[in-house]
């Protein structure tokens, strides 16, 4: 279980211990409103401050996921960069071969053509 449910959970269970240990208390019902209004205030303030830590760990780690994706897009980018200039060199490397294979070709014809004549 992560942090963030296990906090939730442990604040759920203090409510509800709280709640629970309030109304099978023998008060009189002035006295146990007393006490409840002062623990609802205390489980209100734990609450709050567990709310502000979800939601700072929550901001933390969508910061982070932020600059992880940046970082991955930024590879994929580098990646896509070096297949492009890759695939242009061997097309330019492809395009001399055939030129020059041409030019042979055209040269030996040229001699077999002034040979025959």
């Amino acid at each position: 279980m992560n942090k963030d449910k296990r906090l939730i959970t442990f604040l759920a269970g203090v409510g509800v211990g709280a709640a629970g240990g309030l109304l099978v208390a023998r008060h009189s019902g002035a006295d146990l409103r007393k006490v409840i209004r002062k623990h609802a205030g205390e489980v209100k303030d734990l609450l709050k401050t567990g709310a502000e830590e979800l939601v700072d760990r929550v901001q933390a780690a969508a910061e982070e996921g932020k600059d992880n994706l940046g970082s991955q897009l930024k590879k994929g980018k580098d990646a896509a960069r070096e297949f492009s200039n890759k695939t242009r060199d061997v097309i330019e490397t492809a395009a001399d071969d055939a030129t020059n294979a041409a030019e042979e070709i055209l040269d030996k014809s040229r001699s077999v053509a002034s040979k025959s004549t």
